[in-house]
């Protein structure tokens, strides 16, 4: 009965689902709960060699997930989280050479970066990569702010094994006035826990994962591009909690 209270009371880790886009469902702009970013093959975490920014440059197809493929490792193994300590060793995104390519590649790069850069701020409450990604300033500025990342920051809070998984439904975005638009799906899990100030709450199965559709819109201004569509309303489907792999 005390978890469940601290579930209704505590910020980072209440469980009520918005549908106000991909990161309003993980909570990142209100004081809701924000799950993760990028599969564990997106996220350096081990995995496979599918698909990802750093191929894409011969792609005429980038439906399927968003993956990255180059990260930092340098800290040392990798460690997951566990009840009592934080994930240690968290695996470096690293900025995809063709990132700022004005074409479909380098938007699709720019997309996949935003999404290991926010798995990894979950993991590891660092957010400069975020700060450094493609996604646009209001998005994230309101991304920033929110007071999930203040927790994760303490070193005192964190999250049992967040991960987001994007996966684009079309082959290429579609252009129109400078603007394009891509349709993905977010699938979100937090995990089967979180931690917060030293206590542990377990999360119940139907709310450890959330799938959400959404629009990306970009355009590509200052020899960069710019992501938003984030907190966009979008169609959120509760009992999709099921359709999301761990892979």
């Amino acid at each position: 009965m005390g978890n469940n209270h601290r579930l209704k009371d505590n910020n980072m880790l209440t469980t009520s689902v918005s549908r106000r886009g991909a990161l309003g469902v993980l909570g990142l702009g209100s004081a809701a709960f924000l799950a993760a970013c990028s599969s564990s093959n997106s996220n350096g975490n081990g995995g496979d060699s599918g698909a990802s920014a750093s191929s894409t440059s011969t792609r005429s197809d980038y439906s399927g997930e968003a993956k990255i493929d180059k990260f930092d490792t340098s800290a040392g193994t990798y460690e997951p989280a566990t009840r009592e300590t934080p994930a240690k060793n968290v695996p470096k995104p690293i900025k995809p050479e063709n990132m700022n390519e004005n074409s479909v590649a380098g938007l699709y790069s720019s997309i996949a970066f935003i999404g290991a850069a926010l798995q990894y701020a979950l993991q590891t409450g660092d957010v400069s990569l975020i700060k450094e990604s493609a996604m646009s300033d209001e998005d994230k500025e309101r991304t920033l702010s929110g007071a999930l990342f203040a927790e994760l920051q303490g070193g005192k809070s964190w999250l049992a094994d967040p991960k987001i998984v994007m996966n684009f439904e079309d082959a290429k975005p579609k252009e129109e006035n400078g603007t394009y638009t891509w349709p993905v799906t977010v699938n979100v899990t937090r995990g089967e826990y979180g931690v917060h100030d030293g206590e542990v709450v377990d999360f119940p199965e139907e709310q450890q994962k959330q799938t959400q559709k959404i629009n990306f819109t970009a355009k590509y201004d200052n020899n960069k591009w710019s992501v938003g569509g984030f907190y966009e309303t979008g169609g959120s489907d509760s009992s999709a909690s099921h359709d999301t792999q761990d892979s």
